[in-house]
């Protein structure tokens, strides 16, 4: 199976990525979960971060992509995709961080044609109202090879909408992601709940904040 990541770097070489400098959260070893996390400032569009976890001696495995714009008008695309004892997981997430209503119905599209990927079940939470139509999640054995396809799709559709993307305020937007990674941190997440044990709830908000979402310079 290709690494989406490889993927998502590949659709992004006709912009300029600048790595920035995590210090010590480029590499996280506690509980024995291994995170790796890099993170871009990409050019004319926002910032990419990047997570990398292996876990239980190399039988999970977890691939984190976040891309924020901050200098178009799209919404956040959080993408992770798990592969643990046998089965897949897959969550393709569009959130409404935008300055003004987006057209979802690509995406939409996307849902429907891999709707026979069995759907993976879940529990309420307070940011499901910020999912905007096309996100999706799914979970299953034996469906690597559908996943694949579809995450796939789902990213060049996404990466194909940018150019047309209107320009916005980089502040505004910012303003805009900064009050979801607030509320993220407050009111909790599986993956901001697991880094809060991990490192504690300060160097967590800093991490997911600045880094994750790039919504503080």
């Amino acid at each position: 199976m290709i690494s989406m990541i490889t993927f998502v770097l590949e659709q992004l070489k006709r912009y300029s990525l600048k790595e920035k400098d995590l210090g010590a959260f480029a590499k996280i070893d506690k509980n024995g979960m291994h995170f790796k996390i890099r993170v871009f400032d990409v050019e004319k569009l926002g910032n990419l971060s990047i997570v990398e976890m292996n876990a239980m001696l190399g039988l999970m495995k977890m691939e984190t992509i976040v891309l924020t714009p901050l200098e178009v008008d799209m919404p956040l695309f959080s993408f992770d995709g798990i592969r643990a004892m046998g089965s897949s997981t897959l969550l393709l997430e569009l959130y409404d961080t935008q300055l003004q209503p987006y057209d979802c119905s690509a995406f939409e599209a996307i849902k429907d044609k891999y709707a026979h990927l069995p759907d993976r079940q879940t529990e309420p939470r307070w940011y499901d109202p910020l999912h905007l139509p096309g996100t999706l999640s799914k979970k299953g054995r034996n469906i690597s090879a559908g996943l694949e396809a579809l995450e796939k799709e789902f990213m060049s559709a996404y990466m194909q909408a940018i150019p047309g993307a209107a320009p916005c305020s980089r502040e505004q937007k910012q303003a805009k992601v900064y009050d979801y990674a607030d509320k993220l941190v407050k009111l909790g997440g599986p993956a901001i709940d697991q880094f809060k044990k991990m490192i504690g709830e300060e160097e967590a908000a800093l991490l997911f904040k600045k880094y994750i979402f790039g919504a503080q310079d």
